[in-house]
């Protein structure tokens, strides 16, 4: 290959104006060129420079402020290099001592530069780094540093055949000329190579018009387009960035700055399918005309990961708030219970000892029934929390929905229309029947005092759907239910509908957009749905009413199909089946102890003081003896001691050092025919579950009336 030193320097200069490259703004992927030079070579400086006459034009700098350096020593014997020219200290070098190319602004002790040379051999710039201490360059960075050289030289000259192409392309009488579609619109091989094998969508166009010249194979890949489909097409022909808006925040970026780095845009395939990008683009010269390079990184899938990322951990901490919440509530609830026993066993204590006709006597009976009340409170903040008393059986909800219609049609406004469509042969779940009355009669309360006092409907449906997990990934409280069949339960209304922030926080205890009120109706709902394997969706909108369907998973044994539900719209009749009155249903007190005594001893054993203390007072009035423990240790102490004279002991389930568990076990190894009666505010079907095959006598739940206690001691002990 000929040297540049021996040509002549008009020709060598007059090969470097031919590009057009000088005097010109600076760009992007020059820039990019001489950071990666930094990084390569682990240097803190380098240029890309141009060697005019007389002066090195510098296109692109690092860690230097200069516009153009003098040409000098170094520079001469950096064109003469067939690769890098390495100095590791210009001190050491005599030549150099001096040099206005090192030693004017660059002041550099260290410094590799590799020549960029055209086609015929002109050394026409250099890739230059530096350092202001001695270092030395590994081979690796050597390499990688010629590299550099070339891509800059490979851009150059693809730069230069494009201009050529472009003032072709724009030749009157044929704008989209056939040479566009070819495989050589980049002359040179190394370029070709990098521009085909980058990742990213790239796209080169003319500025003045937006006519594709060039795009690499990414681009036909992703899009689906032939080469001859979009080379000579304007931007608008092709329509490939989607966004009018953002086309011309684009446009205006190019005007003011030159080039825009990293903007979301959307941009769209042949197929019409649009998908988004990070797009960068930069204006290039390419000989005398201007072009617009755009790189388009496809971040489609990111986006779609972050956004089901987003969306699961959403899910995530509406489940851990909901789960959080459910703790809380179900430890209130206990607590609470407790306090209850002790004005509920005081009431009813007092009442069986004050005369018929004592003024005090409706005192009381109201303290009585406001206890109860606060009773029914907490058995929704139990059933909340998962804890609440139940009885499963099958259940087939378009019967029991069925039944419920007089009910569900006192519960709603007169001027609210009540329309039931049940859905004939639904398969059975296995629920609590009475806790799925509670639940429907919620859903239609809480849809009647939606419509407030206007005119609407509300509709009660059932039905069988089979849910995918894209379906079930929106459930309360649990989106990670499985995929399979369902029954649903639904009520819908057309009243006023709910915003997103009302929506995500609707089953949260107490929280309310009635104004006063306790709040826990939904929340009591989701509480009984979760326990029983189920979820919970909801479509609401402001102005366009509220569906709140219940999921419950079908039961897997189903009796025979039975044909006494028309799949039709039924009007509400009577009910034959009656919910489970709650606790301020429930008759209070009456004199038991005139009719009944009772005589022997009876353990009671329970944590709370309040409790033992109401427990020992109501059987000691009925004629028992009552011995009396703390917790599970001392209750087995107390009970080897008078194991003889024992006749029941009731015992709490919930306790410190040994649980109710561990000490109706202790105490059955003391003596195997001991009756034990177990008091717990938890789940009757679950205490009784755990205490299966191990001789419990009964399950009092909490918080207990005298009667109530009584009559099970009576149970347990006349058998």
């Amino acid at each position: 290959m000929n040297r540049s030193s021996d040509r002549s320097e008009e020709a060598r200069a007059g090969a470097l104006h031919a590009y057009g490259i000088l005097d010109t703004p600076a760009e992007e992927v020059f820039d990019g060129l001489a950071m990666l030079a930094t990084q390569v070579c682990a240097t803190p400086m380098a240029l890309l420079g141009f060697i005019d006459r007389g002066r090195v034009w510098i296109k692109a700098k690092v860690g230097l402020d200069v516009v153009e350096l003098p040409r000098g020593g170094f520079c001469a014997r950096a064109m003469e290099q067939d690769g890098p020219l390495i100095i590791a200290d210009a001190a050491m070098e005599p030549d150099l001592a001096s040099d206005p190319f090192l030693n004017g602004q660059v002041k550099a002790r260290f410094c590799a530069a590799v020549p960029l040379r055209d086609r015929q051999g002109y050394t026409i710039g250099l890739l230059t780094v530096f350092d202001r201490v001695p270092r030395r360059l590994r081979q690796d960075q050597a390499q990688g540093l010629q590299a550099l050289g070339h891509q800059a030289m490979a851009l150059l000259d693809a730069r230069c055949e494009l201009s050529k192409r472009a003032r072709v392309a724009h030749a009157p009488g044929d704008p989209k000329p056939a040479s566009h579609s070819s495989r050589g619109t980049l002359p040179d091989a190394r370029f070709r190579k990098a521009f085909d094998a980058s990742p990213e969508l790239m796209v080169i166009s003319a500025l003045s018009d937006g006519r594709y010249i060039e795009v690499n194979e990414t681009f036909l890949r992703v899009t689906g387009y032939r080469r001859e489909e979009v080379i000579g097409r304007t931007a608008s022909e092709v329509n490939f960035l989607v966004d009018p808006w953002e086309r011309s925040q684009i446009r205006q970026l190019l005007r003011q700055r030159g080039a825009a780095h990293n903007m979301e845009a959307r941009f769209r395939l042949k197929s019409g399918e649009e998908r988004v990008g990070l797009l960068s683009a930069t204006t290039i010269h390419l000989g005398y005309e201007r072009y617009v390079l755009y790189v388009v990184n496809d971040i489609t899938e990111r986006e779609r990961a972050e956004e089901e990322q987003k969306r699961a951990d959403a899910r995530m901490q509406r489940a851990q708030k909901l789960e959080s919440l459910g703790i809380l509530a179900g430890g209130i609830g206990h607590d609470f219970n407790n306090i209850l026993m002790g004005i509920l066993g005081n009431a009813s204590l007092a009442l069986e000892q004050l005369p018929d006709d004592a003024p005090a006597r409706y005192h009381i009976r109201e303290i009585e029934k406001s206890a109860l009340r606060a009773a029914d409170l907490t058995a929704q903040m139990l059933a909340y929390a998962g804890e609440g008393e139940t009885a499963r059986e099958p259940v087939n909800l378009s019967k029991l929905a069925e039944e419920m219609g007089g009910l569900l049609h006192s519960a709603v406004s007169k001027k609210a229309t009540l329309r039931c469509t049940y859905a004939a042969n639904l398969p059975v779940v296995l629920a609590d029947p009475a806790q799925m009355r509670q639940v429907l009669m919620n859903l239609v309360t809480n849809a009647s005092e939606a419509l407030g006092d206007d005119e609407g409907a509300i509709r009660v449906s059932t039905g069988i759907l089979q849910a995918d997990r894209v379906y079930l990934a929106h459930a309360y409280p649990d989106p990670e239910l499985p995929a399979g069949t369902y029954v649903y339960l639904e009520v819908s209304d057309t009243g006023v509908g709910m915003d997103a922030q009302t929506r995500a926080r609707i089953f949260e205890p107490f929280y309310s957009t009635k104004g006063p009120g306790r709040g826990l109706g939904l929340a009591a709902c989701l509480g009984i749905v979760r326990g029983h394997g189920g979820g919970i969706l909801v479509d609401s909108r402001p102005g366009h009413g509220t569906t709140i369907r219940l999921l419950l998973p079908c039961a897997k044994e189903q009796p025979p199909v039975e044909t006494s539900v028309r799949p039709s719209t039924l009007q509400a009749a009577a009910p034959t089946v009656a919910p489970r009155p709650s606790a301020a249903q429930r008759e209070v007190s009456g004199k038991i102890a005139d009719t009944w005594r009772g005589s022997g001893t009876v353990l009671v054993v329970d944590d709370e003081d309040v409790v033992r203390a109401v427990a020992r007072m109501m059987l000691e009035f009925v004629g028992y003896t009552v011995l009396v423990a703390s917790d599970g240790v001392d209750a087995v102490e107390v009970f080897r001691q008078h194991a003889d004279e024992i006749s029941v002991v009731l015992l709490d389930m919930s306790m410190p050092r040994m649980n109710g568990e561990q000490t109706f076990d202790a105490i059955r190894a003391i003596r195997p025919d001991a009756r034990v009666i177990l008091s717990s505010g938890y789940q009757e079907r679950e205490t009784i579950e755990r205490f299966s095959g191990k001789g419990l006598a009964a399950f009092l739940p909490k918080p207990y009336q005298f009667q109530a206690l009584l009559r099970k001691i009576r149970e347990v002990t006349q058998c």
